[in-house]
Parts: C-alpha cells; sequence; structure tokens
C-alpha cells in the first residue's frame, strides 16, 4: 500500500496568473517539499514498525520480515524539477491527479531562474536507495541491532531530504538578499526555511497543508 500526501498549494494567491510563478518556484516548493517528506517519513516509521513486529515474533523468519521490509517502503518520489502542483484538473493538475503542465517559465527578468518555476526539490531517487540498501545490509549483519539499524536508516532518509530543502532555501535566500524576489515572498520563504524540512505545513487559517495520505 502507497501512502501518498498532496500539498493543497492552490490558494487564491497563488493561483492568479500573475502570481502563479514566483509563488510555486519557491514558497509553495519548499511546502510541497516539506508534504512529499511528511510521507516519506511516514511511510519508513511505519514499515520499521511492522518489521519488529515479525522480527520479535516466535519462531520469526528474519530473512522474511527483511523482504517483508523491503516491499512495504514505496519507491523514492522521482525529481520533479521543471514541474509540481498546478491550479486545475485533479489534485496535482492533471486530469486524472497526475502532474499537470508547468505555468510559463521564468519570472520578470529572470527567466528559469528563482523567480521561474523550478519545482520541488526532492533527493535524487539514488540516494534514497543507498539508504535502504544499507539498512538492508545492516540487518543482514549478524547479531544486528535492529533499532539501530532502523534508526540509522530513517535518519539517512531524512538527511537527505533536508540536504536538498537546505541548498534550495540557501537560493532563494540569496536572491531576496540581491532584491530579486519581492518582500511578501521573501517573507514566506523566510518562515518555510526556518521551519525546515520536518515541520507539518499549515495553511493560514491553521489547517494542515497536506491532505490525509491516499491508498494508490
Amino acid at each position: 500500500m502507497k501512502r501518498t500526501y498532496l500539498p493543497i498549494v492552490c490558494l487564491m494567491s497563488a493561483c492568479h496568473p500573475e502570481t502563479l510563478t514566483d509563488a510555486f518556484s519557491a514558497d509553495t516548493a519548499l511546502q510541497s517539499a516539506q508534504c512529499t517528506f511528511q510521507s516519506v517519513d511516514t511511510a519508513e516509521a511505519e514499515c520499521a514498525a511492522t518489521f519488529q513486529t515479525c522480527a520479535a515474533a516466535e519462531g520469526a523468519d528474519l530473512e522474511a520480515c527483511r523482504e517483508a521490509l523491503r516491499a512495504c517502503r514505496p519507491p523514492p518520489p522521482p525529481p520533479v524539477e521543471g514541474r509540481g502542483v498546478g491550479c486545475h484538473g485533479g489534485p496535482r493538475g492533471g486530469p486524472d491527479g497526475g502532474f499537470g503542465p508547468p505555468p510559463p517559465i521564468g519570472g520578470p527578468g529572470r527567466p528559469g531562474g528563482h523567480g521561474g518555476h523550478r519545482g520541488e526539490p526532492r533527493p535524487p531517487p539514488a540516494e534514497l536507495i543507498a539508504c535502504r540498501d544499507a539498512l538492508d545490509a545492516c540487518l543482514a549483519a549478524e547479531s544486528a541491532d535492529r533499532d539501530a539499524c532502523l534508526a540509522t536508516g530513517r535518519a539517512c532518509v531524512r538527511d537527505a531530504f533536508a540536504a536538498i530543502f537546505a541548498a534550495r532555501c540557501a537560493e532563494e535566500r540569496a536572491a531576496c538578499a540581491a532584491g530579486e524576489l519581492d518582500a511578501e515572498l521573501c517573507a514566506r520563504i523566510e518562515t518555510r526555511c526556518t521551519q525546515g524540512i520536518d515541520a507539518v505545513p499549515q495553511n493560514e487559517d491553521g489547517t494542515p497543508a497536506c491532505v490525509e495520505p491516499v491508498t494508490q
């Protein structure tokens, strides 16, 4: 079962044609990254708990438990640079909930740059696969400390998301310092970056910005 959190990003200000590009490329992209991490981290925790229950059972087949863990974890989210959440169609902008077509590239005077449609920052899938491979190897070792292996594996995934999130924040903050983005957008960027990748995004009215997980 795959669990996916979908970010609710089509706020009134973000969906006006004149503000869609800037709004998505900065604040909304960072919020979307937070939602994606929440989804991945929740899945990692749930699969780890299921593994621990399996491994603790009397007469447990540890290889079968490890195989079930590998099958439980969803595939790493694919890169979405230059694509993202739209404001029409399904939850993700497409007619069936898929990614819709991107809005025009580039903000005023900065085609494809910080003011442009750059997409949600996500770690390369290979990095997350490497984290999971290391976890599998740790759990397969004799006298493995299962708790330590699982904690290290989860931290590895979190660090991969945190690193690319921080890199995007550094880029956007530099653009703000250079006066390339407007003050209101820069304030939202700063709030999002101060929260970090671990934050659970909220809308202005305090409601969750990531909808309930859906089963695929």
